[in-house]
């Protein structure tokens, strides 16, 4: 009895996070936060919409992510992303590196986003999160992510 019910519960655990894995799996239609403006000292977020791919490969989740492309601009090469699943939210992190404008001269800034994700029916709702890494860059508040699941 007392080994039946171990294995149970061992069976429960060891496949969680392949039900976690399973449920994020997919393409989702996501709007996020794209950036910010500051008018006067007021930030204000800018919302942007993108897809974003997600796959099992091992234990690992690997995911892509394509902003929508703006007018006028050229299309912005895809962000890749990895984490671990788990129970609850899963944090996928991609480390990158940009240019920005610093008095009139541009500057490479590297840094990290992180998508804590988890999906609820249809739906995926959770944060994105910018680290910089540099002490010049003043930090961003997590902003919301919100998504649907497209089916093919």
């Amino acid at each position: 009895m007392a080994r039946t019910l171990l294995l149970g519960i061992l069976a429960v655990l060891l496949t969680r996070p392949a039900a976690a894995q399973g449920a994020l799996t997919g393409v989702w239609q996501v709007q996020y936060p794209a950036g910010v403006r500051v008018d006067n000292g007021v930030q204000t977020t800018i919302m942007g919409t993108g897809t974003l791919r997600i796959e099992a490969r091992g234990d690992s989740l690997l995911g892509e992510f394509r902003p929508d492309p703006a007018p006028d601009l050229p299309e912005p090469a895809p962000v890749r992303l990895g984490g671990v699943p788990g129970p609850g939210p899963v944090a996928l992190v991609a480390h990158q590196v940009t240019v920005v404008e610093v008095n009139g001269a541009p500057r490479p800034i590297r840094y990290s986003s992180t998508w804590t994700l988890e999906v609820r029916g249809d739906s995926l709702v959770g944060t994105l999160a910018h680290r910089v890494d540099d002490a010049t860059v003043s930090a961003q508040d997590p902003g919301p992510v919100r998504g649907v699941r497209r089916r093919p």
